[in-house]
């Protein structure tokens, strides 16, 4: 099936806002979202509807988010839309991983590049303190 204008002017639109990894397997790496985000680091696109831009680029290759499940990244990176990292799960199951031990690697902190468990509850900064340093040279 043919894709509208709109449809078309949307998705290129999205596709500017993926930051795709450079020589690596594409695969292996997250596809970093440098659109907006929410508070919670999850990313935002606005399309016809409002999604998060991992569950756009699910939408991009099904027809819908079936009742009663939800996307889940493996990677554990709020930010990620590698349709690769994404996973579909029930409910029941994506809470039930919230409560899991750390299974995935930790990554670098963007700031003072300590390493740290990103399921501690920050998805770029070791902590506080990075993440409100981080945000004011930002705003500079």
């Amino acid at each position: 099936m043919k894709k509208s204008k709109l449809a078309e002017r949307t998705e290129a639109r999205f596709w500017l806002l993926v930051q795709l990894p450079i020589g690596a397997d594409i695969a292996d790496e997250c596809w970093e979202w440098t659109g907006k985000k929410n508070d919670n680091g999850y990313s935002r696109f606005y399309s016809t509807n409002s999604h998060t831009a991992h569950q756009y680029m699910y939408l991009l290759g099904h027809d819908s988010i079936p009742p009663g499940m939800e996307l889940n990244h493996i990677c554990w990176n709020r930010g990620c839309v590698s349709p690769a990292h994404i996973e579909l799960l029930t409910i029941a199951q994506h809470r039930a991983l919230g409560r899991q031990p750390f299974l995935y690697c930790g990554r670098n902190c963007e700031q003072c590049g300590e390493y740290f468990d990103p399921k501690a509850g920050h998805q770029k900064y070791c902590n506080n303190t990075c993440r409100h340093n981080a945000w004011l040279v930002r705003r500079q």
